[in-house]
């Protein structure tokens, strides 16, 4: 059978409609796409096309060159070496009564996505401390050759601070948690000014991907059939990207220079430093295009894999340091990297808050992660503490959950 066959075979077998979009159309408007690529061994049998359209089409093969400039072998060592202090002691999560109710019926946290944070100088201060550490290495010897690129790599790192960019071809999802029990400023900050409550968690709640499948796997019986493909892909996102809790560093930054997260930095930077200058296609495009054109390519994903996993390493170490201000916090972040824009219905949820639509993705846990919930300062004690054991009576998974109150005397 020939090509034309062939592709008159799947369209009328899929009634002439975009299996992706939905859209209806004359031939012309259509394609075949195969489901299982031919560079991954998938055949040119009928059952494995699929009818698209030109639209939807163009879209995938720009999906497929995104995901083709990660080098995800290289990123993979770096990522899990960022990734590899462990979580040792318990961990608050500070949040409102409705938030913490969904957490112990769902067994979910919500990861959000970096851009909607309520610390408007998220990414962008560690994108500054990142600019800093390029200065100081401008005069370092074996960057001599390179100073044009670095000069213009400078200005670049300015404005994704000035834009909290992230590399087009990820997207960073997270929660916060935090190692300090019952302060104040947790309380006024995060869990409803006061009027909220702390949900302690044990360090079992860092999961590698064997044990965030065997949670899903479980549930899978628990939900309809027709939500088993949302149990797979979600299965996948955790297979196919990478997360891990990161404790947050605190540096003042008049005096960064000083502090040793400044010094490990610029040493961390050099490799990957040395790793982008190699790239002379990337260097001639960042010199060619200058800084501001260099962001925007940065932003839809069309630089080279060697930028990309640069670029993603730098997201990262922005993310790790918050201003000395913050140090009472103690933060541990729960991040989320999609290293590839493979985020769909299946995963991707939407939250309203007052004046936007919020992006979150799920994250799940086990009730023995929950050792404890404690009411706020301002919280209605003797109703809430009342609720919360009829409703741990409802849950017998959490039976040994402990019902505490902050001593904390607020107006």
């Amino acid at each position: 059978m020939n090509r034309i066959s062939i592709k008159k075979e799947v369209l009328e077998r899929d009634n002439y409609t975009c299996q992706m979009c939905g859209f209806s159309g004359a031939s012309v408007n259509l394609g075949i796409h195969h489901i299982i690529p031919k560079s991954s061994g998938g055949p040119d049998s009928i059952d494995n096309l699929t009818t698209i359209c030109n639209n939807c089409n163009y879209s995938t093969h720009k999906l497929a060159l995104k995901e083709k400039n990660v080098d995800s072998k290289k990123l993979n060592k770096w990522v899990n070496e960022y990734f590899s202090t462990p979580v040792t002691g318990d961990l608050y999560h500070y949040t409102n009564l409705n938030a913490a109710k969904g957490i112990l019926d769902t067994k979910e946290m919500w990861l959000s996505n970096v851009r909607t944070m309520n610390d408007p100088d998220e990414l962008s201060y560690g994108y500054r401390l990142i600019t800093m550490a390029l200065e100081e290495l401008e005069g370092k010897d074996f960057f001599q050759p390179h100073q044009e690129t670095l000069g213009n790599l400078k200005e670049v790192m300015k404005q994704l601070a000035e834009q909290k960019v992230i590399v087009g071809n990820a997207e960073i999802y997270l929660t916060c948690f935090s190692a300090a029990e019952n302060t104040i400023r947790q309380w006024v900050t995060y869990a409803d000014t006061a009027n909220g409550v702390s949900l302690k968690f044990s360090n079992k709640i860092s999961k590698n991907k064997h044990e965030i499948k065997d949670i899903l796997n479980n549930r899978v019986s628990m939900v309809a059939a027709n939500k088993y493909d949302d149990v797979k892909e979600t299965i996948d996102l955790y297979k196919e990207n990478y997360y891990g809790f990161k404790e947050v560093k605190y540096v003042k930054e008049d005096v960064a220079t000083e502090s040793p997260f400044f010094q490990n930095l610029k040493f961390e930077l050099i490799e990957p430093l040395t790793e982008l200058f190699s790239d002379s296609a990337n260097n001639r495009k960042l010199n060619t295009a200058g800084p501001t054109k260099y962001v925007q390519s940065i932003c839809d994903g069309s630089i080279e894999s060697i930028a990309t996993n640069f670029f993603i390493k730098m997201a990262l170490w922005a993310l790790s340091v918050k201003h000395l201000h913050w140090e009472d916090e103690k933060e541990w972040r729960l991040i989320l990297l999609l290293h590839s824009p493979k985020v769909n219905n299946y995963n991707t949820h939407f939250l309203i808050k007052p004046g936007m639509m919020v992006p979150f993705i799920k994250y799940f846990i086990s009730p023995e992660d929950i050792l404890e919930i404690c009411l706020g300062p301002k919280t209605n004690k003797s109703m809430t503490h009342l609720a919360l054991d009829y409703y741990v009576k409802a849950n017998p998974v959490y039976s040994k959950l402990k019902i505490e109150e902050s001593d904390i005397k607020m107006a």
